[in-house]
């Protein structure tokens, strides 16, 4: 019997953004739920794509990380996340090498020309 506030998952392919899983920087995040909608073609399951903007402050890390725009994007989201059940845990990309063709056609429209700028240590490369 499960105990309370403990969730499985059944495993499955992690999205891999980098061209590189070496030369990358990554810091771990909280990222919140807030204003990411159920996909009914998913259990209604509310799962955030690798290589979404994330917005927050990477210096203050105690507040959770947003997919809003309320600021200055901080980093992108490492690997796909789930919210289903409110905040997790996560790993936000803040130096490395992105390939762009590893990004689900939804998060690509949201790496636009001030993303870019706002993450000069990140390079988005096609490949």
């Amino acid at each position: 019997m499960p105990r309370p506030g403990v969730f499985t998952t059944d495993a499955v392919n992690m999205t891999q953004i980098l061209f590189n899983v070496e030369h990358q920087l990554s810091l771990s995040v909280r990222v919140s739920d807030s204003g990411v909608p159920a996909n009914p073609d998913d259990c209604n399951r509310k799962i955030i794509k690798a290589g979404t903007p994330l917005y927050g402050d990477v210096n203050n890390r105690d507040v959770d990380f947003t997919t809003t725009g309320g600021g200055t994007v901080a980093g992108l989201l490492l690997h796909d996340l789930d919210v289903t059940h409110g905040t997790n845990n996560s790993a936000c990309l803040i130096f490395g090498f992105v390939n762009l063709n590893r990004l689900h056609v939804d998060v690509q429209a949201l790496i636009t020309p001030a993303v870019s700028a706002a993450l000069p240590m990140v390079q988005f490369l096609r490949g």
